[in-house]
């Protein structure tokens, strides 16, 4: 009788459990009037409970192991697919557990890791990481997006790039050209890389040692910053980034800067200088001259970023001296510009502090001083006009008897070129030269080269009157235009060693920023800010 009740119980017993739940075998589904997933397992009132679970969608999402109460990934491994750069297929497997937030739309995981390729080789791997993907239309037929790393993650990597095509910034690239495998240490947000990163590999005794650092804050609008460097003691050689045989020269000494890297899609060289520590140094090819000297430069540290122009004079020497703009952002707002003459701010610049953006002026200023400015005479712009005047009045004198348009005879070109050469030796630099610099040089430069000019004509060239009239204005009207900007710049250096702006109109200094500074103002900040910080600059100025 015992056993007979003890069978009817088992009975009872197992007829409950097949109501509670079944299994099925590859039991497909349909969501939005589209295949769905097909399932093996364990499944109970339409949620699954444990098996094994095809999503059946682009990225061949496949989950096994075990659900929670609503039918979401619990505990198991996820395995999705997706293309290289290569377009080569690599295969993400997630071993471990998973938790879906319905208030965040997220599905989150804990665990170990595996990134392989179809020949089943293991390109990365961790023990304990951390991944995430938006679950933003949640339902369990759906399947969760490719799974992004999230927090921070130390893993091995035995290929540099791992990213998927159509997210390149997914997995920090190695750029050190060493064998693998290399030990990442990293932090993640938003599915991207943020903060320092250090790359390390192996050496001989298989001990691993740091060989490469990069930094990411791809958060910083409108420009995120991304960039790395090799770590100082590990590199003796420069790297060849991209698809090139060599680097353009770049001479500078070795204590100023080491470059370690050539980057040669982007045309930059990448380098390090004990005077900027925890620093990366980008200089662009197009900022150097024949020479291999720069004068310009960008300078990255986490996320301030400064551009500054550099005296190349001083570069020779050794030395690192600012000279021109220089533009200093802080994770992606303007923290400061300025200008500089040869290391020492000068001028009206822009400075932005806990109060907010204000002009500020540099130098002494003419508050202090006991009289203004000391420009250029005025009436070196009239002396300039008058020998741009008299010399083209001389040459339409001197060529006026030529035939135009024809080959003159031996005797007519001489005598035309004689005084030609003689109106030149006769039309010495001005005495008020002197008082812009690169004024005389430029006037002596047009003097030596219409003279060669003038010392090869001859028929034999082929060069009529005209032709040869008209090279001669074309070079003086250069000389012209050059002379009024030397002018224009030299009374503007003048009024911003006293911390002034220069007014081109009226021909004076003032307590104003300019029109090019506002225009740099507008760039960071809105047009009625840049309008009530001027006023407050000049009514500071009154006041003192």
């Amino acid at each position: 009788m015992a056993k007979r009740h003890s069978y009817i119980a088992w009975c009872l017993l197992i007829l409950l459990l097949s109501a509670c739940a079944g299994h099925v075998e590859n039991k497909h589904f349909v969501l939005d009037a589209q295949t769905a997933p097909i399932f093996t397992g364990l499944y109970k009132h339409d949620v699954f409970l444990e098996g094994n679970l095809k999503y059946q969608d682009l990225i061949n999402s496949e989950f096994s192991g075990k659900f929670d109460s609503q039918g979401y990934p619990l505990r198991g491994e996820l395995r999705q697919s997706y293309l290289d750069t290569n377009n080569d297929t690599l295969l993400l497997t997630l071993s471990g557990n998973f938790s879906v937030n319905i208030a965040q739309s997220s599905l989150s995981f804990t665990g170990a890791f595996t990134i392989a390729d179809s020949e089943h080789n293991v390109l990365a791997q961790g023990t304990q990481s951390q991944w995430s993907a938006p679950y933003s239309d949640l339902n369990p037929l759906r399947a969760p997006p490719l799974m992004a790393m999230t927090g921070d993650n130390q893993y091995l990597q035995y290929r540099r790039n791992i990213s998927p095509k159509n997210r390149l910034e997914a997995f920090p690239v190695v750029h050190r050209n060493l064998a693998g495998p290399f030990l990442l240490e990293a932090g993640f947000r938003e599915g991207l890389p943020r903060g320092v990163i250090k790359i390390s590999a192996q050496n001989s005794e298989q001990a691993f040692f740091v060989v490469e650092r990069q930094y990411f804050n791809y958060q910083i609008l409108p420009q995120p910053i991304q960039y790395f460097y090799f770590e100082p003691g590990s590199f003796s050689s420069l790297a060849l980034l991209g698809d090139c045989e060599r680097a353009p020269n770049l001479t500078v000494p070795q204590h100023l800067l080491q470059s370690f890297a050539y980057n040669c899609d982007k045309g930059e060289f990448y380098a390090l200088s004990e005077d900027y520590p925890a620093s990366v140094l980008q200089i662009s090819a197009k900022d150097i001259d024949n020479g291999g000297i720069f004068h310009r430069l960008r300078i990255y540290r986490h996320g301030k970023v400064t551009d500054a122009a550099v005296n190349v004079d001083a570069l020779y020497d050794g030395k690192w001296l600012y000279h021109g703009p220089v533009t200093s952002m802080h994770y992606g707002s303007l923290k400061s510009y300025r200008r500089y003459d040869l290391g020492k701010p000068i001028g009206i610049g822009i400075q932005v502090g806990e109060r907010g953006a204000k002009y500020i002026s540099f130098g002494q200023t003419a508050a202090l001083t006991e009289a203004p400015a000391a420009l250029p005479d005025d009436d070196l712009r009239d002396r300039l006009d008058s020998r741009y005047e008299w010399y083209k009045q001389r040459l339409n004198t001197r060529f006026s008897t030529a035939l135009r348009d024809t080959i003159l005879s031996q005797g007519e070109l001489a005598k035309l070129k004689s005084v030609l050469l003689q109106d030149i030796e006769e039309n010495t630099p001005l005495a008020k030269d002197g008082e812009v610099a690169g004024l005389p040089d430029l006037w002596e430069s047009w003097q030596r080269r219409n003279v060669a000019r003038l010392s090869t004509w001859n028929n034999s060239s082929g060069y009529s009157a005209v032709v040869m009239k008209a090279q001669i204005l074309t070079d003086l009207d250069k000389w012209y235009s050059q002379s009024g900007v030397l002018l224009l710049q030299e009374s503007a250096q003048r009024c911003a060693r006293i911390g002034q702006s220069f007014n081109d109109r009226e021909g004076r200094c003032e307590n104003r920023p300019d029109k090019a500074l506002q225009e740099i103002c507008k760039r960071y900040f809105d047009e009625s800010q840049c309008a009530a910080m001027s006023t407050a600059f000049t009514d500071a100025a009154i006041a003192h």
